[in-house]
């Protein structure tokens, strides 16, 4: 900081402090350095411990966004977006302990987030017994509860990686009643460890499920 030494525009400061504003402060005009930009190189490490893994997260789920706006449910007083909540909870809960290995615990990757609940698929599996296909089977809860119908659409979701980076496949084609689904998959995934998610979604996209990890598949090329 350096101050005024007589009554011209800017005066006589002593001291070299660089880009200046001139503000009103103590009784008279005071120049003070002028704010300047953190940069990537002034954070500590503390900050790029956590800065590191939330950029990439956030990147990771941007491929989900429509995924994530059918299946998140916030209340009124949230105070943010369904994929900032996505965001937020991966954070805390489903990063990897390795990140050099792999960015999140993929058993953990949560697309649904309920308020209104149906309930989930009973007993889904997924699997790849013919070449370029995969199929999904699942079997109607033994105790439906009356929130629960046979018209609830069966959301199934693939994560795979083209040329190294993360995609996410929807498939919303079945409903609970189908009991299954099967599909060609496309040529990009066709060889590759894919993991498999699905949740139930009600006719009026007004109830959800949890998110169920199905597992990882090897695909048949």
């Amino acid at each position: 900081m350096a101050t005024r030494k007589d009554k011209s525009t800017i005066g006589e400061f002593r001291g070299s402090i660089g880009p200046i504003v001139i503000v009103d402060s103590l009784g008279g005009p005071v120049a003070k350095s002028q704010p300047k930009k953190r940069g990537k190189n002034s954070l500590n490490d503390e900050q790029k411990k956590h800065t590191g893994p939330f950029s990439k997260l956030n990147k990771f789920l941007q491929q989900a966004t429509d995924v994530i706006n059918l299946g998140y449910q916030l209340s009124k007083k949230a105070g943010m977006s369904r994929f900032n909540a996505a965001v937020q909870w991966h954070f805390k809960e489903a990063l990897a302990e390795d990140q050099e290995k792999a960015l999140i615990d993929f058993e953990k990757l949560k697309l649904s987030s309920p308020i209104k609940m149906t309930q989930k698929a009973w007993e889904p599996k997924v699997t790849s017994d013919e070449i370029h296909k995969m199929t999904v089977t699942w079997k109607l809860n033994p105790l439906p509860k009356k929130c629960t119908q046979l018209n609830d659409r069966a959301v199934i979701v693939v994560h795979f990686l083209e040329r190294g980076r993360s995609r996410f496949m929807c498939y919303q084609d079945a409903m609970r009643r189908d009991l299954n689904f099967t599909t060609e998959v496309p040529f990009m995934m066709r060889g590759q460890k894919v993991h498999c998610y699905m949740f139930m979604l009600s006719a009026d996209k007004k109830l959800v499920s949890d998110t169920q990890y199905l597992g990882a598949l090897q695909l048949k090329f």
